[in-house]
């Protein structure tokens, strides 16, 4: 399998299996992936080393901390760390958030993982451009 990437992504989703599946498959492109499956776990290890991740990936609808505000947090640490949204419903979110530069991208769910590794790979390579 053909190597996109060698950066690390912090992915959060409070759905254990979309975790796994996500993890592995970013994985075998040449990723470093770091799952969190709730919002205040992924804060939390944002700030011990913020500068340690190259993207995330956040889930909209989790229990506790939703993405908005685990979004909102990170961009208090971090304002340009490119982040994209996921969500089983893309109902206001594409247009209003990414002109608001809430993210930089949207996924709906379910996503492919051809999807998902494109969307990284522009946002990551819009960045060193």
């Amino acid at each position: 399998m053909q190597n996109f990437g060698t950066e690390t992504i912090l992915f959060v989703d409070d759905d254990e299996n979309i975790l796994i599946l996500v993890r592995l498959q970013l994985e075998r492109f040449g990723y470093t992936v770091v799952t969190c499956s709730s919002g205040l776990e992924a804060l939390e290890l944002f700030k011990l080393n913020p500068e340690k991740f190259d993207l995330m990936i956040s889930d909209m609808g989790m229990p506790g901390m939703d993405g908005y505000r685990l979004i909102h947090e990170i961009r208090k640490i971090r304002s340009s760390i490119p982040i994209l949204f996921c969500s089983g419903s893309d109902e206001g979110i594409m247009g209003n958030d990414i002109e608001n530069k809430v993210a930089d991208g949207f996924l709906s769910k379910p996503f492919t993982m051809h999807e998902i590794s494109w969307a990284i790979r522009s946002l990551l390579d819009n960045l060193h451009s």
